[in-house]
């Protein structure tokens, strides 16, 4: 529902731009509005945020995407457009989202976890971008999806019940935990979810 609506207004956004700038250029050949992190792998659970990334032609300015496009969104508590990677948070139908910035890519078609669409991207764009590669990356490294959610379920409740679960004050961050636990997934192939978790403070507690 959230994410077919901000694509909507992604979509609705862009041809008003289009039109403004006089682009013949079909919106629906390069509209893409991709899910990843705790979403994408599938452990978004109540209270998470879900984060975007917004692909759009590279003759957008980035600057148009921060101030004209927040105007289509609704709902907004507050944008931030200074952070590491460019994102405006925003909370639509009580869900929190990081809104990534467009990168200079289009038609929809293209695979995004390539490494040569990151050639001459700029540094901004391009740490957009890899959010999105590093959960799709996950994904396919690990053999066992199932165990994988379900162990580092456990690694994040219980990292956030020691208030150690943020990157905004120093510790590890979503993506940190995941591929930490993906990494004893790879290690222990065929171990259940409960042994991973095991397993991973013994590793890990002697690194």
């Amino acid at each position: 529902m959230v994410i077919n609506y901000l694509k909507s207004l992604y979509k609705e956004w862009l041809t008003e731009i289009f039109f403004i700038m006089n682009v013949p250029i079909l919106v629906q050949d390069c509209v893409m509005v991709l899910p990843f992190g705790s979403f994408a792998l599938g452990l978004n659970t109540k209270g998470s945020d879900l984060d975007l990334l917004c692909v759009g032609p590279d003759f957008i300015e980035r600057q148009q995407f921060f101030t004209s496009f927040v105007k289509k969104l609704k709902a907004v508590d507050g944008v931030i457009d200074n952070a590491f990677v460019p994102v405006i948070e925003l909370t639509c139908y009580g869900i929190e989202v990081n809104k990534q910035t467009r990168i200079s890519l289009y038609p929809t078609n293209l695979n995004l976890s390539d490494c040569i669409y990151l050639c001459n991207m700029d540094i901004q764009s391009a740490r957009s971008l890899q959010g999105y590669r590093v959960t799709k990356q996950i994904l396919h490294l690990i053999q066992n999806v199932h165990t994988f959610r379900g162990a580092l379920t456990t690694i994040k409740l219980w990292a956030k019940s020691r208030n150690i679960y943020s990157n905004k004050l120093g510790f590890l961050g979503g993506v940190s935990w995941a591929i930490l636990v993906a990494r004893i997934c790879q290690m222990y192939p065929n171990a259940t979810a409960a042994r991973v978790v095991a397993r991973f403070f013994k590793v890990y507690s002697m690194w």
